[in-house]
């Protein structure tokens, strides 16, 4: 029963509200980035166990996990390849162990020290490069937003590190790239779907409400520039109507009267002239 209603335990009876996650609108686009092992598995010497097989299934369940992001937007799964710049993780870096392993940069006590990196790192600067492949790293580099990234030849082994980027596809603004799960520094794989969700949101919804607001700062602004430039333009003139005039002042000769005339009546048609026989009889009784 507690599940029908979307309670997992008790304890959610009392927890607090939880405002409605912001959605992905159809300016924005959702990149996510995976840098996948390429290794061939079981190894010949042993030394690599497990399936490549495995690697593949994890990433098509990231690609049905992060689908649930869509909204009304774009989410778009790519595969890191040599070439393109490299995302800034944790796992970018070796990190520091205790117990007397080695730490990242120290010197192990009792033993060597260890080649200077430099020597190595002007050896592979001093490779060159053709020209296509420079302009392509850079268009890479300016779509991923990553700058100065230092080359990788491969997918580093046992890597699964999953970052990703919201791109507004009408500004052209970015946010991120984030690192939201590495299986080179945790040693295991992303987990239930739920936790993987809840990791991309954590810095997901601080994007979308930046960026919700710069657009709505936007149009605001647009809707001024529209006001400022009609009011330049000046407002047409109103015409008034006649009952709408103002009297002028000091005449105060009465308005005339527009009453229209009375119709003419028709001329009166002239007597007849009295018959012969009663001239006859007038004449006769004057005699």
């Amino acid at each position: 029963m507690l599940k029908s209603k979307g309670l997992q335990t008790l304890d959610d009876l009392d927890g607090p509200e939880e405002d409605p996650l912001l959605k992905l609108q159809p300016h924005h686009s959702l990149v996510f980035i995976v840098e996948l092992c390429e290794a061939q598995r079981p190894s010949k010497l042993g030394s690599l166990k497990g399936s490549h097989e495995k690697y593949l299934d994890e990433l098509s369940r990231l690609e049905q996990t992060v689908e649930l992001l869509r909204g009304d937007g774009a989410v778009e799964v790519i595969r890191w390849e040599p070439g393109m710049p490299v995302v800034p993780s944790s796992s970018s870096s070796m990190p520091q162990q205790t117990g007397g392993a080695v730490m990242a940069g120290a010197t192990p006590s009792g033993g060597r020290r260890s080649r200077p990196q430099s020597a190595g790192v002007s050896r592979a600067a001093s490779r060159p490069q053709s020209a296509a492949a420079g302009s392509q790293n850079a268009r890479l580099r300016a779509y991923l937003g990553v700058a100065d990234p230092s080359e990788r030849l491969a997918p580093r082994i046992g890597a699964f590190e999953v970052s990703y980027k919201l791109v507004n596809t009408q500004s052209g603004q970015q946010y991120g790239p984030v690192e939201i799960f590495s299986k080179i520094r945790t040693g295991t794989w992303p987990g239930s779907p739920s936790l993987l969700l809840k990791r991309v949101h954590e810095q997901l919804q601080g994007f979308l409400q930046i960026d919700m607001g710069a657009g709505m700062l936007f149009q605001h602004a647009q809707a001024l520039a529209k006001e400022a430039k009609a009011d330049a333009r000046g407002a047409k003139p109103v015409l008034q109507s006649a009952a709408d005039l103002p009297d002028d002042a000091g005449n105060d000769a009465p308005a005339p009267d527009l009453a229209p005339a009375p119709a003419a009546q028709p001329a009166a048609a002239p007597a007849e002239p009295p018959p012969a026989a009663a001239m006859e009889e007038e004449r006769g009784g004057t005699e």
